[in-house]
Order: structure tokens, then sequence, then C-alpha cells
């Protein structure tokens, strides 16, 4: 990406360490009204580049992506009962004569998909997942992206004809969150729901965070971490009585809900009376942006680990070495590097802080009082800095793509 103007505002930090404070003064969001929140373009290239690592890891586990309609049928709600539920999360719609919900969850639209496909008992089991914007009536958004309105989330659905297919799946699902948490770098734990919403175990995913969204009870005994929707006075695992109390943000679950809603809206292969077992995983990707920025960033703004970054260098040229800068952009472009070339008429002082807001981990510096093919280049992450050559350059950022890839 080049920029010649200017980029959304930013500003100082002043030791923030909320996640979403630190994405604001970065010029990543900006919240347009209460639980609505616009991804900016760096933005929206962290977003971009967590989705792709997402789809990755759900694709080597064996999920197809779906694109499911925004709009769904009132009646689906109606059918699977959860509309009664859950009547004011809901936003609907009407065109014409038709009542619609909003996407807020895709249950019901995976399961109507697999009623209207005519599958049979042998094409089991199906994974899919949707990644895409949900739309919630929240009360009371908060917390920035870890609640609002309007979210990007990722749901997969495993469908099966057993209990014990459908817990295989369950432990694959494990595996997908376990990967995109190991990607993220985040210290996530794993919280059984107590109780149990399905009568079999539910688990929440949580990281420690400044957030507060949720205060999850952690075992003094065993260790073991709870969602909890009711006091919890002794442990369920071990039956001790001392909990430490810590602030968190729950970021997904995986639950076997088993034939529960299939049973409900009749979802079976054609020519068939086997109802199918469903174990699902939801994953909030818009929360990880924020807690991704909680956890990467120090005193003077984000400093993006190499494969999270949405841009691994960061140039900025003076004005009489614009042409060379333009160059050398398209030359790493092509070699596959992700750039971002500040071309803007600021001083060299101010786009510095910016390139420290941004957390790229590599910041290239063509000034205008050093000589032709000669660049500084500072490493973020370790704060090294030192005059270099295209040779020089190109050698490092080999070296960090192999160690991505790794």
């Amino acid at each position: 990406m080049i920029y010649e103007h200017s980029f959304f505002p930013t500003r100082k930090v002043n030791g923030e360490h909320d996640g979403f404070a630190l994405l604001e003064a970065s010029g990543f969001v900006k919240m347009i009204s209460s639980g609505c929140i616009a991804l900016l373009p760096f933005g929206t290239a962290l977003l971009h580049k967590v989705s792709e690592a997402i789809r990755n890891i759900a694709a080597n586990h064996g999920f197809s992506e779906v694109v499911l309609p925004l709009l769904q049928k009132y009646d689906l709600w109606e059918e699977s009962g959860r509309a009664a539920k859950y009547p004011g999360l809901l936003c609907e719609t009407t065109i014409g004569d038709k009542r619609f919900v909003i996407n807020p969850t895709q249950e019901e639209a995976v399961l109507d998909l697999f009623r209207q496909s005519g599958f049979l008992a042998k094409d089991l089991p199906i994974r899919v997942f949707h990644l895409g914007e949900r739309v919630r009536n929240e009360i009371r958004p908060a917390h920035g992206l870890i609640r609002s309105r309007s979210f990007t989330l990722v749901d997969l659905y495993a469908l099966t004809h057993s209990a014990e297919d459908s817990e295989l799946a369950a432990r694959d699902l494990e595996s997908v969150m376990d990967g995109v948490i190991k990607w993220t770098g985040l210290p996530a734990r794993r919280g059984m729901y107590f109780p149990s919403t399905m009568g079999v175990p539910t688990y929440s995913y949580w990281i420690p965070s400044v957030t507060k969204q949720c205060i999850v009870p952690v075992c003094r005994n065993c260790g073991a971490s709870f969602r909890v929707r009711e006091e919890l006075k002794t442990c369920p695992l071990c039956n001790h009585t001392e909990f430490d109390l810590v602030d968190g943000a729950e970021i997904g679950d995986v639950m076997r809900s088993g034939n529960n809603l299939s049973s409900v809206m009749q979802a079976t292969p054609v020519n068939s009376d086997v109802l199918v077992y469903v174990a699902m995983m939801g994953l909030g990707v818009s929360r990880l942006l924020q807690l991704i920025a909680e956890k990467h960033h120090d005193d003077k703004g984000l400093v993006f680990p190499y494969h999270i970054a949405p841009y691994l260098v960061h140039m900025i040229a003076g004005e009489a070495r614009a042409n060379e800068a333009r160059q050398l952009y398209h030359t790493l472009n092509r070699a596959g590097y992700s750039v971002l070339l500040d071309l803007r008429k600021q001083s060299l002082g101010r786009r510095l802080v910016d390139a420290d807001l941004l957390g790229a981990p590599f910041r290239v510096v063509l000034g205008n009082k050093t000589n032709a093919g000669l660049y500084e280049v500072r490493n973020r992450l370790t704060g090294e800095s030192q005059e270099a050559t295209d040779e020089y350059l190109h050698t490092l950022l080999m070296e960090v793509k192999y160690e991505i890839k790794e």
C-alpha cells in the first residue's frame, strides 16, 4: 500500500494496555456509534491477515468454506425454538410480506442448507465453516470489539451420523481452536461451562485480559477454570472450595450439541430417519484483533510478530528519494513481501512516530541525506538499527520469510 496523502488520524499512546485503545490510537478502528465499529484500512489489513490464517487452519482439518446469506428466514428461528429463546438478541427486517433475521449465527442456516442439499447418509460427515459478519442486538455493547453489535465471527460445523463420529469431529474442532490460539500467541485457556448447556462438556476459550469482559473462577487446587452461569461453591473436578477470580475475555467455544437441534429441525439425510449429530465451534475474529493488540505492544505502539503483521515492512522516504522508494516497493511486492510505503508530506519525525504506532516488524527509511542504494533498517521487535544495502535487505527479509513458513 502506498500512502501519499493522509492516514486516518493517529495519536501517541499514553501507556495504554487496552487493545481497543491501542487500535484506536494507531488508526486501525473507529467507534462510529455504540456497538458499531469501523475497521479502517490498517484494521482491515489485520483482519484479512487473521482471517487468512483461520481459513488455512480450518482447511487443514478438512473444513470447507461456505458463504451463507446475511438474511435468514425468520421461520427457521421459529422452527428451532430459538426465536422465543432469544427474542431481544435478534435483529429483524421485513421485505414485502417476508420476515427475516439478520445473521446472528449459523446453526439454523447450516442445518437448513443440509436439508435442502439432498445429502445421503453415505455422504456424511459434512464439514463446513463460514467466516463473515454477524449482527446481534446487544443491549449493552462494551469493551470495544469484545462485545459489539456488528462483528466478524467464524463458525465451524461438523455433521455426522453417530455420537462417536461427532466426538471425533469435536476433537478436531478443538485442534482448530488450539491452532488459531498458537498462531496468535495469546495465552488462552480452556474453561468448562458450568452447568453444561447441552448435558455434555462444552468448553469456552478465554484469555486473561484488562477488558474484564468476564470474571473466570480458577480452582486453586487443580487449576481448572470455569465459565459459570450460577455461583460455583466447589470445583466440579476436584471438589476444592477455593478459587482465584481472574479478569478475562472470551474468544470462542467448542460445543457438542448431539442431535438436539437436528431433532427439532428434523435434519436427516435423504431416505433416512437418522438424525445428524452436530459438533460446532465459534470464534470471535473481531475480538482476536483487539486481544492481539493487547498482547503485542509496547509503550510506543503496536509490535506485531512477523507472521501476524499486516505489513512486514514500513518504508519511509524523503521527497528526493521518492522514485527510488517506489522502485524498491514494487521489487519487494513482487518478491511476496507486504509493504507500506509512506510518502506523505509530513515531517520525518511524525512519520517515524506513526511507524512505531503501526507496529510493522521492519522500518526502512530512505533519507534525503543518505546515498542512493543505502537505507536505515530498524527491527521493531528488537530495536536494532543499521545502515543497509539492497542485498542486505533482501537477505534479511528472505530469512524472515523462511522463519514464518516454519
